[in-house]
């Protein structure tokens, strides 16, 4: 009975946490400064550094991240599409992974974090990606279902900060994906988001500019270094605000 009321005791106080932080997000959105990337990174940093003064190191703090943007994205696609709200939708596949669905069976928007293609939807699988493929899917894909016909709006890939090898797992991952589309997800866009700037040497930043297209875009920060300013100007980097406006009127239902 003990466990079960401390378990308990904490769901609650991290519903209380998750709502602070949904709160803290609709501000920023409502202050419409095209600062975003910036006010998301500061909530990140401040959980980060109480997370390690409280522990006394930082190793273990990870999930966190994707749930921030993951709730910037939920909000985005709800005000579009108020009063619709998202639902949480339990995975045939599993006791645990979940989709979260607004709309209804004939025309929805699905976002998956962090699972596997074969999460998917059969149909969806066999519309959107060539046969066999067996990779994991970006940090958040959204996925629009119109009728039988299913399309990936946007794939999102989520790093602390983009040094040699959060940039290298980056690119791999959107490229693979981006390879292995076929049909209505050929026209995906895709962003590869950091809450700091990008640290790398010149030749890998050289590595990732040959991997981008139309299609991809750089959500950083500036970064806290001369040259991280240089590469993020470089890429022609976006705000997460800027990056929701590209895919606004494909998140409409």
């Amino acid at each position: 009975m003990e466990t079960k009321f401390v378990a308990e005791r904490y769901i609650q106080q991290f519903d209380e946490f998750d709502v602070s932080l949904k709160d803290k997000i609709i501000e920023y959105f409502n202050r419409d400064d095209q600062r975003l990337t910036e006010h998301l990174s500061s909530i990140h940093y401040d959980l980060w550094n109480n997370y390690r003064i409280l522990t006394g190191t930082s190793a273990g703090f990870h999930g966190i991240d994707e749930h921030i943007v993951f709730l910037a994205v939920k909000y985005f696609v709800e005000n579009l599409n108020y009063p619709r709200k998202f639902e949480s939708i339990k995975l045939k596949l599993s006791n645990y992974l979940r989709s979260f669905e607004i709309g209804d069976d004939n025309k929805k928007l699905i976002i998956y974090r962090s699972l596997r293609l074969s999460h998917f939807p059969a149909e969806a699988r066999k519309q959107l990606f060539n046969e066999g493929i067996k990779l994991r899917a970006p940090d958040i894909a959204i996925l629009k279902k119109d009728g039988d016909t299913y399309t990936m709006i946007a794939a999102i890939e989520i790093k602390n900060y983009l040094d040699k090898s959060a940039t290298n797992s980056a690119i791999g991952m959107l490229t693979q994906i981006r390879n292995a589309s076929r049909g209505n997800n050929t026209n995906t866009k895709y962003a590869l988001f950091s809450f700091d700037g990008i640290y790398v040497s010149d030749k890998i930043a050289n590595n990732l500019k040959e991997s981008l297209d139309e299609n991809i875009c750089i959500v950083v920060t500036k970064g806290k270094t001369k040259g991280s300013n240089e590469k993020y100007i470089k890429f022609g980097a976006i705000d997460l605000s800027q990056f929701f406006n590209i895919i606004k009127e494909d998140l409409k239902l």
